[in-house]
Parts: C-alpha cells; sequence; structure tokens
C-alpha cells in the first residue's frame, strides 16, 4: 500500500541525537494486513462503520470478537483484544470521554493526547513495530479541525515513543511505523477541489507536529545527558551540530568575553566549578522578520547549591536544572525549521553551580552586566544570577520586541502549581493572554503569578542594590523571583516562565515516559508561531 505521507525526510536534522519513529497517513479503505497492531479511537462506545470495516480486513476475517469484547467492556475506555482468527493480530482500543462532549475542544484534545500518548507507551514497551491508529470520522469536529488532530497526534506520538537510556540491557525494538488511518475526504487527491485543500493543510499540519515533537525530544534529551558528560563546552558542540542543520547561526561567549562584558552573576556561580562557563547563542533570521523574539534560558548543568550545599536527595534530580536552557534552544530551532517569519534568539548561559576554592561565599557581593549589585545571602539561589545577566544581553545586543526567560527556578513552584502547570509572571497583558492561549492550545499549560508590586521590598539588601534571597516574612518564592529578575528588564513586553514543577517526573497520567518532559517547548513554538504583530 502506498503511504500518503512519509516523514522519513523530516528526520534528518536531528539525527545525532535522536531517533524518531516514522509516521504517516492512509485511508480507511487501505490495505489493513500490513501492520502489527491496530488502536482503535472511538468516538463512542463502539467503532464506526469504517473503522469496523478497517479491523475486518485487519483481522483478516469476516467475524471479529473485538466487536463483542468492546460490547461486554461499555464503560471502559481502554482494553486491548487479540484475534481468535489471526492470533498475531493485536487491537487496542481506547474511548476518551471527553469526545462525546464536543463543547470544549481543549479538553477533548488533552484527554486524546493522553489516552493515545499511554497506550503508545504500552505498545511501544511490548515491542510492536508497526501499528494503525484508526481514527472516527467525527474527531475533526470534536477536536477544532482535522489540522489541529493531526498536529497534536503527530507531536504525542514522538513524545510517547521517544526513550534515552545508557543502559546495555537488550531492548525490545518497539515503534518503528505509526499510520494514521483517516477519513478520505481529509487525504489530498481523494476529494473535490475544496476538500483538496483541507486535505493538504491536514498533512502539513502532521508535519508541524513532527517538528514540534522532535525538537521537544531534544530538550528532553538534553535534560536527560548526565551532568559529567554535558559540561558547558560539550553543551555548546552540540548546539551548534543541531543549529547548523536547521539553518540558525550561533555565538558561544567564553569566559575571557563574559568577564570583559562584565557579567558577573555567571562568573559568580561558575566560579566553583572545574568547567568555566560559556553563554550559548542560538539565531534563527529569517528574511523581513515580521519581530524578534529573545529567549533567555538558565543552563545549570548541575546545581550542587554551592558552597551552602544542598541535602543528598535534594542534589538527586539537579541534572534537571539545564531544562530551562535545553527549551530554550529547542523553541529557537524548531521554529527554524517550520520557518516562521519571526526572528528567535536563545540565550542560555551554561555553568555550574559547585564548590571549588574559588565558588562564591555567601555575603559576596557581585556587580551584574547592567551596573547593579548583587548580595549573595543564598549560594543556592543561583538561576536568577545568570538569568539577570542574559537578560540584560538580550536586551542589549538584539532589542527584542518580545523577551522571555525560562527556568527551573523556584521550590516554591512545584508547590504553587504542581507538575501540569508552569507559573507564568509577566510585565504585559497580551503577552500573558497569548501565553495562556498558546499553553491551552499546546497543552503545556501555564498559571498567571502576580508580580505584585508590594512583593518587591522582599528582594532589598543593606548591603547592595538587590539580594539573590528574598526576605522570608514575605513568602510566595515564586514570585520574589520574579520581581527580582524584573530588575534586569527595561523592556515593557516581558514574561519569565517557571518550570520548576513541570520540567521532569511529569504526572503518570501525561503522555510521555518518566523524566525530562521538554515543558515551554510546545508552548513557545504556539506562541511563535502565531506570533501577533500588535503585541
Amino acid at each position: 500500500m502506498k503511504r500518503i505521507l512519509s516523514a522519513a525526510i523530516l528526520l534528518q536534522s536531528c539525527a545525532s541525537l535522536l531517533v524518531a519513529v516514522e509516521l504517516g497517513v492512509v485511508p480507511l479503505e487501505g490495505d489493513a494486513t500490513l501492520y502489527d497492531a491496530a488502536l482503535v479511537v472511538m468516538a463512542d462506545k463502539y467503532p464506526d462503520t469504517t473503522q469496523q470495516n478497517f479491523l475486518r480486513r485487519f483481522a483478516n476475517c469476516e467475524a471479529f470478537s473485538f466487536f463483542d469484547r468492546v460490547q461486554q467492556a461499555r464503560g471502559k475506555e481502554t482494553g486491548d483484544c487479540w484475534s481468535a482468527d489471526t492470533p498475531s493480530r493485536l487491537i487496542s482500543w481506547i474511548t476518551p470521554t471527553s469526545l462525546q462532549k464536543k463543547e470544549h475542544a481543549h479538553a477533548v484534545l488533552e484527554q486524546l493526547r493522553t489516552s493515545v500518548g499511554k497506550k503508545l507507551m504500552a505498545l511501544d514497551r511490548e515491542g510492536i513495530g508497526s501499528l494503525a491508529i484508526v481514527l472516527p470520522a467525527a474527531l475533526g469536529d470534536c477536536c477544532g479541525g482535522w489540522g489541529v488532530v493531526m498536529r497534536e497526534l503527530g507531536i504525542v506520538s514522538q513524545l510517547a515513543t521517544h526513550s534515552f537510556s545508557y543502559g546495555t540491557k537488550p531492548q525490545k525494538p518497539g515503534l518503528k511505523q505509526i499510520d494514521f488511518v483517516v477519513p478520505s475526504s481529509v487525504i489530498p487527491g481523494k476529494d473535490p477541489a475544496p476538500d483538496q485543500v483541507r486535505g493538504d493543510k491536514t498533512l502539513a499540519a502532521l508535519e508541524v507536529g513532527q517538528v514540534v515533537g522532535r525538537y521537544t525530544n531534544l530538550a528532553r534529551r538534553w535534560g536527560e545527558e548526565p551532568s559529567g558528560k554535558l559540561t558547558p563546552q560539550a553543551w555548546a558542540q552540540q548546539a551548534s551540530q543541531e543549529a547548523g542543520k536547521v539553518g540558525c547561526t550561533i555565538k558561544i561567549l567564553d569566559v575571557a568575553q563574559i568577564r570583559a562584558l562584565g557579567m558577573g552573576g555567571v562568573m559568580g556561580v561558575g566560579s566553583g566549578a572545574a568547567h568555566a562557563p560559556v553563554v550559548i547563542i542560538v539565531e534563527y533570521a529569517p528574511v523581513n522578520p515580521i519581530a524578534t523574539v529573545a529567549i533567555v534560558g538558565k543552563g545549570i548543568l548541575f546545581d550542587s547549591g554551592g558552597l551552602q550545599i544542598k541535602s543528598g536527595d535534594g542534589m538527586l534530580h539537579m541534572k534537571y536544572d539545564k531544562c530551562g536552557g535545553a527549551a530554550a534552544l529547542s523553541t529557537c530551532m524548531a521554529v527554524a525549521a517550520l520557518k516562521a517569519p519571526v526572528r528567535v534568539v536563545a540565550i542560555v548561559p551554561a555553568v555550574y553551580n559547585k564548590t571549588g576554592c574559588d565558588a562564591m561565599h555567601p555575603r559576596d557581593v557581585l556587580h551584574m552586566m547592567n551596573g547593579k549589585t548583587v548580595e549573595v545571602n543564598h549560594t543556592d539561589a543561583e538561576g536568577r544570577l545568570i538569568l539577570a545577566d542574559g537578560l540584560h544581553y538580550a536586551e542589549k545586543f538584539y532589542n527584542p520586541d518580545v523577551l522571555i526567560d525560562i527556568a527551573t527556578l523556584t521550590g516554591a513552584c512545584h508547590i504553587a502549581v504542581g507538575g501540569g502547570f508552569t507559573a507564568l509572571l509577566s510585565n504585559h497583558d497580551r503577552l500573558k493572554n497569548d501565553l495562556i492561549a498558546a499553553g491551552k492550545q499546546s497543552g503545556d499549560r501555564v498559571w498567571e503569578l502576580p508580580l505584585e508590586p508590594s512583593y518587591r521590598a522582599a528582594n532589598d539588601s543593606e548591603m547592595a542594590d538587590l539580594s539573590n534571597r528574598p526576605k522570608a516574612a514575605y513568602g510566595a518564592g515564586t514570585i520574589a523571583a520574579g520581581l527580582f529578575l524584573e530588575n534586569f528588564v527595561t523592556k515593557p513586553c516581558w514574561a519569565h516562565l517557571d518550570i520548576a514543577g513541570s520540567a521532569f517526573q511529569a504526572p503518570t497520567s501525561w503522555y510521555c515516559p518518566t523524566g525530562a518532559t521538554g515543558a515551554g517547548v510546545r508552548l513557545l513554538v504556539e506562541y511563535i508561531i502565531n506570533y501577533r504583530c500588535d503585541v
């Protein structure tokens, strides 16, 4: 059977770091016998007529016990059934309950992502090689159009089947090919002219989804890399290789340049490590861009806490302190791969926070790039120090229309919003609202916290302009951190994203394996590709 769309060519730009599943689209009347398994997404408690026909051909029999099993399992949202006539044929089904409630497309999409993603993870672990996902005709109407459906399924297929391990134990091969079985009306060449346009857009949406999913996986891959392997210099080299594949330019600031620029925050945090800090700058510059968006990502490759060292358990997950930087770089590359008309600059100070003999001390005073001074009242509040220099660098050298920073910044964020949301603080209402909308559409959700003016005094210091540790009496650690960063921003259009809760160890109901989640990539790509010039 000829597949309508193959994504093999899309995998080349990340071949050095990622292996991605190949996706395609086929019509419901196509050859159903080519797959190891079929996953049926049902809009009701029973497959529709066209789905039933496909399943009969898949199982190579006229009467298939699957339908009886589904009838017996009414009320259950998921299940599996092996064909009695062809024992090697596995059919799984999911019935997302929200598909019967068409009022809220965002809720329907999220349940679709979760249901499909969890089932794909299970099938991938079972060593299934090829899979047909049989979609109901009603799905497009439930989710806001087939383009939206295919984009999101393209993303979740990449997220759910991605894994990362240095283990030497042989693993089952896993999913290599997923084809989406769809009504003929959404496939180019099958319809009259009006539907032809819709079909083309549907396939283009699947390609967009694959790109977004792949670069989200790149951020996850960098997040999972052991800190002893991914040094600042190694990360800069990998970023350079990946940036070149999508036409981005890259600049690496070494320690001499960082010192000459007066980046006291970056120098202070990195002073206790054997590996010198670098600042990684990746730029995507299309012809005649409609705007410039700068993204500053926190790139702490490992956070020991500095001289005020963390506990053993508190240090266990600190390789994930680079997830903000990974998201910033991956977002820029994804936007470049999609050829959006927005200039994007990702700026990532890459540095260790360690305890060497030259490490910064409590009560040290750092001179920041923008001229302000900061008293170090806790060496484990280091992320805001490097972000502060990064924000000022972005403003000074790139003059962005929109400035965003993203970081695993405060433990208080996880307490405030948990693992299912990223905390959002912004000085601009339109930007804030657009990010909230992008979060709802992408499933990479944000929750707004206020930049409360009366809390600014929490960052006061008697020795310097600011303290990097807010006064305990104020509480609200995430808000205080945002207000600290506000001192290094002059742009009226700035947002701070705290991914301390959402960057790793996703909830079990989510749609990718536990570990780094790539939080922020889907959100920011959705925001940028739908950028409004009137921001």
